[in-house]
């Protein structure tokens, strides 16, 4: 299917231009000064293939100008702008979703908007949303584009139908829309890689929570039928058209077509294991793509004595487990075929859907008693020099993992566990050491694994060196703030952020100090800077030149939830930063 939309691009463009809120300051000229290497543009939402957040081709920011860092332009948006921005340096473009449906160009230079692609339209060209479908998602697109300057192709997911779109880079015009999962409440919550034409991309789902917020609104759903998935998409630009190379299902499907001792109810089968985050990173030594998976929703009955048995249990395997389900589990996968080359499982069965929170819980919905959403939210990060991947559970563990064989070089608990993190979204890497945010969303003390470490009692930022996993640094965010902002790095500072630990309907809500982006040292976590922000702040960010780009706002799917307005901003700081 390849919707029209060269009409509605002009509609959605005109729309956009007066509803937003812009604002200039300054020049955008590009600074003169020693010449450096070109600069790599940040494409997807890491800026590489390796998934490591790293601008290292950067020359432009360090810890001598960060704090000069000054409002250049913003752009309101209903709803706001999470995902990492893409931007390409050379041509002076950035591209993002917004969470009200579009899919925006803009010229960061001139703080003009090239073109606007109308997401919702494309979703409801496709298929008309169902009434659960319109609860349950957004018609609208939260992943980072994946550019392809060489053949001027941008790439972006939807929520809705878990659609992959390929757009022209210079005008916004649709090329090819396909759907990668059928199931109703399927997502793509990842972005995708590029490797030639072939885009590496992951599905997850709503579903989990749908049985608590579909009854709220008069929708009853009998869950769970969503089975995650891996794929390998081609995109031909000649003819315009995508087609898929191999899905690698995270539950095979033998498995999913009878539970042993079949029965009528819903949750007496194996569903689940949703791919989630962050860009699968690409190993191209060993020709392999690593995903990593989340939760299974349910169990088959049968197993649920063995979950029991095994509810005090710390090690990383579960051995009541068939080793083909993979769920909480990292996975190597040859880039040609699709065969899965390792599986390392890194928890405990882990049966978990949003009415296992429910008071009193509702054991026929969740019959794993101690099921505790400790999914992976976040794809591993590669570092080819040392062989490793590294990535983080919301356990609060991150894991290093030898990326020939996935066994566990090192394994370090950096802060608590919850349903929301620990460790969620993604993390940043270099060659020595990995960066990340401790979420710890319900601020539960703990002491960070470092000599004469104070009692932290809220997220904090940290670093832990890549040999051997030790925390070479942690810091609690400032009194009354929290975070789930994912690290950039640049130079010698971490890019990160925080938000007010309150809802905006708490008495305690200071309205003055809603959110900051925060700069920190990135040898000792010492803070360089921290630039106030008008609403919540959750989104990635990325850096070209002497820019700095991010997004403010979030809307959270289903009934009741708080959502919030929000910007697209682009900093600038001030002259040359190499050092």
């Amino acid at each position: 299917m390849q919707p029209s939309n060269a009409p509605l691009q002009s509609l959605v463009l005109s729309a956009v231009l007066l509803s937003l809120t812009l604002i200039c300051n300054g020049s955008a000229s590009p600074t003169s000064g020693p010449a450096h290497p070109a600069e790599s543009p940040w494409t997807g939402w890491s800026g590489n293939t390796l998934n490591n957040r790293w601008a290292s081709t950067n020359h432009h920011i360090s810890s001598r100008n960060i704090a000069s860092a000054r409002l250049h332009c913003k752009l309101d948006f209903p709803f706001g702008v999470s995902a990492t921005p893409a931007t390409v340096s050379s041509t002076g473009m950035t591209y993002f979703p917004t969470w009200n449906g579009s899919y925006i160009a803009l010229d960061y230079t001139s703080c003009r908007i090239k073109w606007a692609i109308n997401v919702t339209q494309i979703v409801h060209d496709f298929a008309v949303p169902s009434p659960e479908q319109a609860i349950m998602l957004h018609p609208a697109s939260r992943t980072s584009a994946e550019i392809d300057v060489d053949n001027n192709v941008l790439y972006f997911g939807t929520q809705t139908h878990a659609l992959l779109v390929a757009a022209d880079l210079d005008t916004g015009r649709i090329l090819a829309v396909k759907q990668l999962h059928t199931h109703p409440l399927a997502v793509l919550t990842t972005s995708g890689t590029r490797v030639g034409d072939t885009i590496y991309t992951g599905v997850s789902s709503m579903e989990e929570t749908a049985g608590w917020i579909l009854p709220l609104s008069d929708h009853p759903y009998a869950c769970c039928s969503f089975v995650g998935a891996a794929l390998a998409v081609r995109f031909t630009r000649q003819t315009s058209k995508f087609s898929i190379v191999w899905t690698v299902p995270t539950i095979p499907k033998s498995r999913t077509t009878t539970t042993g001792t079949p029965t009528n109810n819903p949750t007496d089968r194996w569903t689940g294991a949703g791919i989630w985050g962050s860009q699968p990173p690409i190993d191209r030594t060993r020709s392999q793509v690593f995903f990593a998976t989340g939760n299974l929703y349910t169990v088959p009955t049968a197993y649920l004595p063995c979950t029991v048995a095994s509810a005090n249990q710390t090690a990383e395997e579960n051995t009541c487990l068939p080793p083909d389900i993979w769920q909480e589990t990292v996975l190597a996968i040859d880039m040609r075929s699709g065969r899965v080359n390792w599986a390392r499982r890194l928890y405990r069965l882990d049966a978990y859907v949003g009415l296992c929170d429910a008071v009193p819980p509702n054991t026929t919905a969740c019959p794993q008693a101690n099921a505790v959403d400790y999914d992976f939210g976040m794809a591993p990060t590669l570092v080819p020099v040392r062989g490793l991947l590294v990535v983080g559970q919301k356990s609060g563990v991150l894991f290093g993992l030898d990326a020939a064989t996935g066994a566990t070089r090192w394994s370090t608990s950096v802060g608590p566990g919850t349903a929301a993190g620990g460790l969620s979204w993604g993390i940043a890497a270099d060659h020595t050491h990995v960066y990340f945010t401790s979420i710890n969303l319900f601020n539960a003390p703990y002491t960070p694994p470092i000599s004469n470490a104070a009692v932290i009692s809220s997220a904090a930022y940290g670093a832990a060196a890549l040999v051997d996993g030790r925390v070479v640094w942690e810091r609690a965010v400032r009194p009354g703030m929290a975070s789930r902002c994912f690290p950039t790095v640049v130079g010698d500072v971490v890019l990160t952020g925080r938000h007010n630990r309150n809802t905006t309907a708490a008495p305690d809500y200071d309205v003055h100090d809603p959110a900051g982006l925060v700069a920190l040292d990135r040898a000792t976590g010492r803070e360089l800077l921290d630039f106030k922000l008008g609403t919540f702040f959750q989104g990635g960010i990325s850096v070209a030149g002497r820019f700095v780009f991010f997004g403010t706002g979030y809307k959270v799917r289903g009934t009741g939830f708080q959502t919030y307005n929000g910007s697209f901003y682009v900093l600038a700081v001030d002259g040359e930063g190499a050092r």
